[in-house]
């Protein structure tokens, strides 16, 4: 009975193990992810999409006071 009690508590350790190493790997693979994506699609200074964004962020602050 014993020895039971100490298999299953080892089988749980080594559960629980495995799904953290996979929602690590799985954030891991998303984080790039955006990275990737952000580092593509950044606006540059001075280019029309730019300014529209700072104007839009400058709204909302505004709406925010």
């Amino acid at each position: 009975m014993k020895k039971i009690s100490i298999i299953r508590g080892v089988s749980n350790i080594r559960a629980i193990s495995c799904t953290d190493a996979n929602a690590i790997n799985y954030s891991t693979a998303r984080v790039t992810h955006v990275e990737d994506y952000l580092r593509e699609n950044k606006p540059n200074p001075g280019t029309q999409k730019y300014k529209s964004l700072e104007k839009e962020a400058e709204a909302w602050k505004e709406s925010q006071e």
